[in-house]
């Protein structure tokens, strides 16, 4: 009974759906070329940025393979420092000398 209220999927919906969840993870179609170069174009100053963070001499990251991890701890920080701002209600702290600002970064 419960199983013939649950629409079915197809394999395109949940293709799709797997964007939200794993960025574009080797995904192909037809109807995503755009959206594939806009995510490309949007995402290449994050790449860029971590193929010069050098591991070992002369072993850099390649950020292409670390780019969904990449998105999500940038992701994080990004939430994590406006809901700092937001609990400080514009009043700036300073804690031994630091702003906020500088102890998170």
């Amino acid at each position: 009974m419960i199983e013939q209220k649950i629409p079915t999927l197809n394999e395109k919906h949940l293709e799709k759906s797997q964007i939200g969840i794993h960025g574009f993870d080797d995904i192909t179609d037809d109807g995503l070329p755009k959206d594939v170069e806009s995510f490309n174009k949007s995402t290449g100053g994050l790449v860029d940025e971590y193929n010069r963070f050098e591991v070992l001499p002369g072993l850099h990251v390649n950020g292409n393979l670390t780019l969904q991890e990449n998105i999500a701890d940038f992701g994080g920080l990004t939430i994590a420092y406006h809901a700092y701002m937001l609990s400080l209600k514009g009043k700036p702290e300073m804690i031994d000398r630091f702003t906020g600002d500088q102890r998170l970064f």
